[in-house]
């Protein structure tokens, strides 16, 4: 399979929310894999949609593991994805993850130092809800597949940004609810250890691919939890310190 075919196939299983095979599409790389997002998103924005922000996944080290590597991923997201609910009947096979969404100000450099990164961004509480277009999509599919999906891109909801310094998110603790009861929880400190490094190793690498972080986009910046499937109900959560962020799912 080509680059351009996987790409293809890809964006045929987002519009037609129906899962395909990995083994069906075999990536050599993940310079090529990045090559076949490249395609996704050109297909998306040629569909009207418009590039917005990214996600960053395998940010905990024991995620990285499980696909041997050393390093995160990033997924590009559009303005489709950003949402305050959802409706399953949209996504194929859903997940949630609790993080820290970063939205930059200011244009971020490559070699920002974290401190900087911080003070050119508004921070806030967010729900990542990654979705596969591959079956299996967690942890049944090679690392090449999981780039060529954006990560698994799915959705994203973003509650009130705020100021935020290093030390106000640095091993903060949070919590999410869901229908009033304990879901899962987290600290900040499992994510390349704080949030702003994820920031910075994506701004890095988005330079050595030709590309720019710029103001106005918005960055998930990792997980504290495992994802988990979503359920129709309302999830909340809180991290100590940033605010609070809601998500009902409906049928």
């Amino acid at each position: 399979m080509t680059v351009e075919s996987t790409g293809q196939a890809l964006f045929k299983a987002y519009k037609k929310v129906r899962a395909i095979s990995a083994e069906e599409y075999p990536l050599e790389n993940t310079d090529q894999a990045y090559a076949v997002q490249d395609v996704v998103v050109s297909l998306r924005e040629a569909d009207g949609e418009l590039v917005q922000g990214y996600k960053i996944g395998l940010a905990a080290q024991a995620l990285q593991a499980k696909y041997d590597t050393d390093q995160p991923i990033y997924g590009v997201m559009t303005n489709k994805t950003v949402k305050t609910s959802i409706s399953l009947s949209d996504y194929i096979a859903p997940a949630l993850e609790f993080e820290v969404i970063f939205i930059a100000d200011e244009d971020i450099n490559g070699d920002d130092d974290v401190e900087t990164i911080m003070a050119k961004c508004h921070v806030a509480p967010g729900f990542e809800l990654p979705d596969g277009r591959y079956h299996n999509w967690f942890g049944g599919i090679p690392l090449t597949a999981f780039v060529a999906d954006a990560g698994a891109v799915g959705a994203v909801c973003i509650g009130e940004p705020a100021k935020a310094s290093y030390a106000d998110i640095d091993g903060i603790y949070g919590k999410v609810t869901f229908n009033g009861e304990g879901y899962k929880e987290g600290t900040t400190d499992k994510v390349l250890g704080h949030p702003a490094n994820t920031v910075k190793w994506l701004a890095k690498t988005l330079e050595a691919r030709g590309r720019k972080l710029s103001a106005g986009q918005f960055v998930a910046s990792g997980s504290v939890n495992t994802p988990s499937p979503i359920e129709v109900g309302e999830y909340i959560g809180s991290f100590e310190g940033i605010g609070t962020v809601s998500l009902k799912v409906t049928l």
